[in-house]
């Protein structure tokens, strides 16, 4: 900690503030942590806690921080949009056009038999054998996204690629020349699971935003299907619609 100038022009508070920002910034305080309480600043800084309370007001007006009612402050995610109705319809292209570093990390790549609720929703005749594509996506170094991902067996070349960081519909392009053209979303509130909340870093208490998508070609043939959950208080979705 650098000490804070008691002789600056800079108040006090606003001196905490830059503090505290600089520490999120260079990592210090990463995505999601909780920071000191304002008796634990107070003494940490060698302020009054009203100094404090200011600094902190601060970075919650400006969206560094943000306040949990009875659990305390926290370090925001990074604000992200995904906006939904794009030309792309891509993760990574929606994340590049607005300068936003896009990452991804397979965490499990598989064969699995889709029964039960799954099954009935992707519409299967019975128990059927789908790769699984479970994927983790990120933002700025933040994670942003948990999603699963299931092929028809005609794509269990899946299996032995490399795809972290790859664009699922860059590979269906050049590998296979196929375009998704068409999508089909449904939403939802979910809470995660114990493993899927330890992947996105966050409570298992906290809900998300569910996303069910068919990705469809031009004729309306299924190619694959998405399910993701969703951090969408700091990656809210922008819907646009459109009456003719």
């Amino acid at each position: 900690m650098i000490p804070l100038d008691t002789q600056s022009m800079t108040p006090l508070y606003q001196q905490v503030a830059q503090q505290l920002e600089q520490a999120v910034n260079s990592g210090e305080l990463r995505y999601g942590d909780k920071i000191m309480s304002e008796a634990e600043m107070s003494h940490h800084y060698g302020v009054s806690r009203v100094t404090v309370r200011r600094a902190v007001d601060r970075l919650v007006e400006s969206g560094v921080l943000s306040r949990r009612q009875g659990k305390g402050t926290y370090v925001s995610f990074p604000a992200f949009m995904e906006d939904i109705v794009v030309k792309e319809h891509s993760f990574t292209v929606s994340c590049l056009n607005k300068n936003r570093r896009p990452s991804t990390k397979v965490v499990s790549n598989s064969v699995v038999t889709v029964r039960g609720e799954l099954m009935h929703k992707l519409q299967l005749p019975g128990p059927t054998q789908m790769v699984r594509l479970v994927r983790i996506r990120y933002v700025d170094g933040a994670p942003a996204i948990y999603e699963e991902d299931y092929f028809p067996m005609k794509y269990e070349m899946l299996l032995g690629m490399q795809l972290d960081d790859r664009s699922i519909f860059g590979f269906l392009a050049e590998e296979m020349n196929i375009f998704p053209r068409n999508y089909i979303d449904e939403f939802r509130v979910q809470y995660p699971s114990a493993q899927q909340a330890k992947y996105l870093g966050i409570p298992q208490e906290k809900p998300l935003l569910g996303v069910f998508q068919w990705v469809l070609d031009a004729d309306g043939n299924v190619i694959y299907y998405n399910d993701e959950l969703i951090i969408s208080d700091s990656h809210p979705f922008t819907i646009r619609s459109h009456i003719e």
